[in-house]
């Protein structure tokens, strides 16, 4: 993508999930995508929540044209022996061929598994998963660590973008790996902390390529907003170390709902897929009654 998206790249869009309900606290959503150009397939990793047990069920979707999707994988939350799974990340490993996949489980506190890899997103194994990071007590991520982006940069490092709490709130906090598997924190976290209109939360969303750089797209929300726990809206920053981030929105959000309800104006999880000469975004977005589902607006680059 050679331009930042704006607002009006989000008029247009089709629903992929529908919420399990149409009120508040009932969402489908947190999504992270991948296009797998040997199959010419797109693949999404989501969850559901109900306000009675919160993330209960991930999915993983496969689509042929980024659009319509066919639930091809189902965890349940009680697989992984927690209340919730929150945002988990998919991608296919360039050096060798194969699925990944991290999710973010409420073990009391939060912490970030990774299941073994595998050729077919139909074989990933719940019972192979183990964690990978957690929070330390002694790095400013002491309080909880969640919602994992991971990007494969062509210096061939992993880097996973993620939500770390500590005593300033969630902010967002880098690590990166050679191989996938074992992480290690950067000592300049956190790279984006909250200030100015996302001094509530400032949390990463997903990197889009440009020219001369990275669009960092992040979320956050304000600590005077109304429902600042979910009325979580889209900024965009900008780098060309992956890690020294410069924010791009300043002043508000970049990116908001173009259907908000009578309480949210809700845009996040933002995960941006470059394929077929288009850029794929799916995202999260409040609906005019307040609850959230999974969208994928089709960009021309």
């Amino acid at each position: 993508m050679k331009r930042l998206l704006k607002q009006s790249d989000f008029e247009n869009y089709h629903v992929v999930t529908s919420p399990p309900r149409h009120e508040f606290h009932c969402w489908a959503g947190a999504p992270d995508a991948v296009y797998d150009p040997a199959a010419d397939r797109f693949y999404i990793v989501y969850r559901v929540r109900e306000p009675e047990r919160r993330g209960f069920e991930a999915r993983i979707d496969e689509s042929a044209d980024g659009i319509n999707f066919t639930t091809v994988k189902t965890f349940s939350a009680s697989e992984f022996y927690c209340p919730s799974i929150e945002r988990s990340a998919i991608l296919k490993d360039p050096k060798t061929g194969l699925f990944k996949l991290y999710l973010a489980v409420d073990h009391r506190p939060w912490r970030i598994l990774k299941l073994d890899d595998v050729s077919d997103v139909r074989d990933f194994n719940s019972a192979t998963a183990r964690p990978v990071l957690e929070a330390a007590p002694d790095a400013p991520d002491n309080g909880h660590v969640k919602d994992p982006f991971i990007f494969v940069a062509p210096d061939g490092l992993y880097r996973m973008y993620y939500i770390g709490h500590g005593g300033n709130r969630e902010e967002t906090y880098l690590a990166t790996s050679r191989d996938g598997e074992t992480w290690e924190r950067s000592d300049k976290n956190p790279i984006m902390k909250n200030c100015g209109w996302h001094d509530f939360f400032t949390r990463p969303a997903c990197l889009l390529p440009l020219d001369d750089g990275y669009a960092f797209y992040y979320e956050g929300s304000g600590d005077k907003w109304f429902d600042k726990i979910f009325n979580v809206q889209t900024g965009v920053g900008f780098t060309t170390d992956l890690e020294t981030i410069e924010d791009r929105s300043p002043e508000g959000p970049a990116l908001m709902t173009s259907t908000p309800g009578g309480r949210l104006g809700t845009l996040r999880y933002l995960s941006c897929v470059e394929a077929k000469g288009k850029v794929f975004a799916y995202y999260e977005a409040a609906r005019p009654d307040d609850s959230h589902e999974l969208r994928v607006s089709v960009i021309e680059e």
